[in-house]
């Protein structure tokens, strides 16, 4: 991987994204990222996650299918279709969630935990209010291929951590909207794994 020597912060998705993405992969992506240019449109699978995160926004935000779905009006026929049942994803999920008010909030400041040295960031796409009335951190899954066990396990792990270290009392969450489900940490932080993520990942890139 390239050569980092110092790194300062990492995002809990970005954290996640590295610890379970084959090394191929990702010299793949570095590849593509090295080769575009300024003023270079954003490649389309990330434009689609893009749009997608937004349309969730937007229903979320209590803006309605109708104006979640002029994010990917763009896009070609079939590809509107597909979006628009990612779309529907998050309506399902707050219809089958009365309990929860995904009424989206703001971010706390200084969302974030130090571990040697790193700042692990929370950076959630959405923040709403749980059954118990905490606040509940939101990240955002809206593409075909579903996250393994493993990287939904490190993420809520993450989070949670992140959540602990900045004493906020709250709750996390991984909005699944393909599979239309809302996947919840359903017990205690592992702090243990969290830590040993990060190193792994550090470690690979500063080699």
């Amino acid at each position: 991987m390239g050569t980092i020597k110092d790194i300062h912060s990492l995002t809990v998705r970005t954290l996640v994204r590295l610890a379970s993405t084959p090394e191929e992969e990702l010299e793949e992506a570095r590849l593509r990222d090295a080769q575009r240019k300024p003023g270079d449109p954003l490649p389309f699978p990330l434009l689609y996650t893009m749009r997608l995160k937004n349309a969730g926004k937007d229903v979320f935000g209590g803006k309605g299918l109708a104006a979640a779905y002029l994010r990917v009006n763009t896009f070609n026929e079939a590809l509107q279709l597909k979006a628009r049942s990612v779309i529907d994803g998050f309506q399902h999920i707050i219809d089958a969630n009365p309990s929860i008010d995904f009424t989206r909030k703001p971010t706390p400041k200084d969302c974030f935990g130090i571990i040697g040295g790193t700042a692990l960031k929370m950076s959630p796409d959405s923040i709403g209010t749980s059954e118990t009335g905490k606040p509940l951190f939101m990240f955002f899954h809206v593409v075909d291929a579903p996250r393994t066990d493993e990287a939904v396990h490190l993420l809520l792990h993450a989070a949670q951590y992140v959540a602990d270290a900045r004493a906020l009392d709250a709750e996390v969450a991984l909005v699944d909207a393909p599979r239309r489900r809302l996947l919840r940490l359903t017990e205690e932080v592992q702090e243990e794994v969290v830590i040993a993520a990060l190193r792994d990942v550090l470690g690979q890139i500063q080699n």
